[in-house]
């Protein structure tokens, strides 16, 4: 689902915004690399670190890894393995997020409908915590892979 010009403008300025308030500098590597994450999807660090590259090219691929850490820390992108070993990230405009994955042919399906609301309760009651999100992912055969069977 591609972002409109205003939904890039929030989305950019929201994760810009929780820098801030966390305390971060908005340097030229970070705000380049907001500005890569703002598309919709999941990418991988290596994947934002060849797209600021292109827009930017004197940014370099440990700042890019530094603010996407920076950007996971302060809850403005989510990370998520996306049944791989490696850390795709997606921006985090949601209070949750969910994925099916198959485990076939590796197709990520992303779903609005939140099935753990009713756990999100449990959770804060027994442990004292509040949650603020959740990423939820779910793993078996997709529909053509099944069809194939």
């Amino acid at each position: 689902m591609a972002h409109d010009g205003k939904a890039h403008e929030q989305t950019v300025s929201s994760m810009l915004q929780a820098l801030k308030a966390a305390g971060y500098r908005v340097t030229a590597a970070r705000r380049a690399v907001v500005e890569a994450m703002q598309s919709s999807g999941h990418r991988s660090a290596r994947e934002v670190v060849e797209e600021v590259r292109r827009r930017h090219p004197g940014v370099g691929r440990a700042s890019v890894y530094r603010t996407l850490a920076i950007l996971s820390k302060v809850c403005a992108v989510q990370p998520s393995l996306l049944g791989t070993t490696r850390a795709h990230y997606s921006a985090a405009d949601q209070g949750s997020h969910h994925h099916f994955i198959c485990n076939r042919c590796h197709r990520v399906i992303e779903f609005d409908e939140c099935t753990a609301a009713g756990m999100v309760g449990d959770i804060e009651q027994r442990l004292g915590v509040r949650i603020q999100g959740h990423l939820l992912e779910f793993y078996g055969l997709c529909r053509s892979c099944l069809a194939a069977m």
